[in-house]
């Protein structure tokens, strides 16, 4: 009796505490050396289509990369196309919006740090992965902007441990980034 009691009382709190951590996943930020060894392709691409669709009672939005340029390709994959599947999007007037996930414009430049999983490309930490390229008429060149290079602190995930970001913040010349990157997958 006095069991039932005590877990009447002390029950409730516990599965409010589990239900609170179970919603407060947050992805982390981590550093491209983590990233691009983490990936399993990384790819440069032009967004050529997308369509939100329902799935077992959820939205999905699937996302047509044209591939132009493959950075690393550990199964020496030459498909002229990938295609992401993305939870989320919008189909007639219900729509439904994931935390984290990322948001591709059709016609749009991007580099991409996959990782395919049962069968699907995922870009890696949902935006994380993300990066848009970009053409600045100004200085007649390429250039790349994303999540690597708008956080102070990135996360050694083989440690846990934060860092300061090394990165410059904001935009960077593509030809040097992907220079780096490619140093990286050897």
């Amino acid at each position: 009796m006095l069991w039932r009691r005590l877990s009447f009382f002390a029950l409730p709190p516990i599965v409010s505490l589990c239900v609170a951590l179970c919603y407060a996943t947050e992805i982390m930020p981590s550093t491209l050396e983590y990233m691009t060894d983490f990936s399993d392709t990384i790819i440069i691409g032009h967004v050529n289509d997308k369509y939100s669709y329902w799935e077992n009672k959820k939205i999905y939005t699937n996302i047509a990369i044209d591939v132009e340029k493959f950075v690393k390709s550990p199964r020496g994959e030459t498909s002229s196309s990938i295609e992401l599947k993305i939870p989320g999007g919008k189909v007639g007037d219900i729509g439904f919006e994931v935390d984290q996930a990322p948001v591709f414009r059709v016609g749009e430049k991007v580099m991409l740090f996959l990782r395919k999983i049962n069968g699907n490309y995922f870009p890696y930490g949902f935006n994380y992965g993300v990066y848009q390229i970009f053409w600045d008429d100004e200085q007649k060149k390429e250039f790349i902007n994303g999540p690597l290079f708008n956080q102070l602190e990135h996360y050694n995930l083989r440690t846990m441990q934060a860092v300061r970001n090394r990165e410059p913040l904001g935009k960077r010349k593509l030809e040097p980034f992907l220079e780096r990157v490619a140093r990286l997958v050897k």
